[in-house]
């Protein structure tokens, strides 16, 4: 009989086991959702399947100790929830998406045209080239008459009642992904004595597997609401929230005690 005291739900073998499950029911669920019949709808589900996929590439990560890049894929996964909220509260929300990736096309083929940059040069010999600059500009000109431009991303934290979120994770994510110099330093050094050895995959950094348990969380929300609107109900996926409560719950008494997980 084993006698070894069970792990801490919020280590790492058993968080990625759990998120593993999380991200697997939503996967085999996705297959009852209606194909979209409109743009809202069309785009609420593209942002899912994004928050799905993010979810699933940090875990392969994880289950190879791999920490760099983590914080950038779950930015986007956060990207992708906030979105999925805005469109949730404003079902024209698409437009606004529409018109920032035009917006950012515009100045790409701008700076092709100038055949200045070398790494453009591909885009400019496309023979369809001058016809996509023109669409693109015209669907530009058609978003700002009708008041329709890029959201801010603060903007679109606050707009869903989410600035808690954009003032503590974004930040974090955004210092990682950016490589900011700490992050730098929590991934690849360790101190040893009054100075530092450099290591390769060393596993740290990422902010550990709590990275995990925020993708959870948004994948359980995320899921309830898609399948409510655009399923056979959220109790579909209701084995999500079974699994995550509990995880949160762990958090929630970690945060009391200070006792977390190695």
């Amino acid at each position: 009989m084993d006698d070894k005291e069970p792990s801490h739900p919020l280590s790492h073998a058993p968080l990625l086991k759990a998120v593993t499950t999380v991200h697997d029911i939503a996967v085999a669920q996705a297959f009852y959702l209606r194909t979209p019949r409109g743009y809202t709808e069309h785009f609420s589900l593209l942002l899912y399947f994004t928050l799905i996929e993010c979810t699933g590439s940090t875990l392969l990560l994880r289950e190879n100790l791999r920490v760099a890049g983590v914080a950038a894929i779950v930015r986007s996964a956060l990207d992708a929830f906030i979105d999925l909220k805005n469109l949730q509260k404003d079902p024209e929300y698409w437009r606004s998406l529409e018109a920032a990736d035009s917006i950012e096309w515009k100045k790409l083929l701008q700076t092709a045209s100038a055949k200045k940059n070398d790494f453009l040069a591909a885009l400019t010999r496309d023979p369809n080239f001058a016809e996509y600059r023109s669409t693109i500009s015209q669907n530009v000109s058609n978003a700002a008459a009708r008041g329709i431009g890029k959201v801010d991303v603060e903007d679109r934290f606050d707009n869903v009642g989410q600035s808690a979120l954009y003032k503590s994770l974004w930040p974090l994510l955004s210092a990682d992904a950016h490589n900011n110099t700490s992050l730098l330093h929590s991934r690849h050094a360790r101190t040893q004595g009054d100075a530092f050895v450099l290591e390769l995959y060393s596993g740290r950094g990422a902010f550990g597997s709590s990275g995990l348990l925020t993708l959870a969380e948004m994948l359980m929300y995320t899921s309830e609401d898609i399948h409510e609107t655009y399923g056979f109900g959220k109790g579909m996926v209701s084995e999500i929230r079974a699994i995550v409560d509990p995880l949160r719950a762990a958090a929630e008494e970690a945060d009391k005690t200070g006792n977390f997980p190695d």
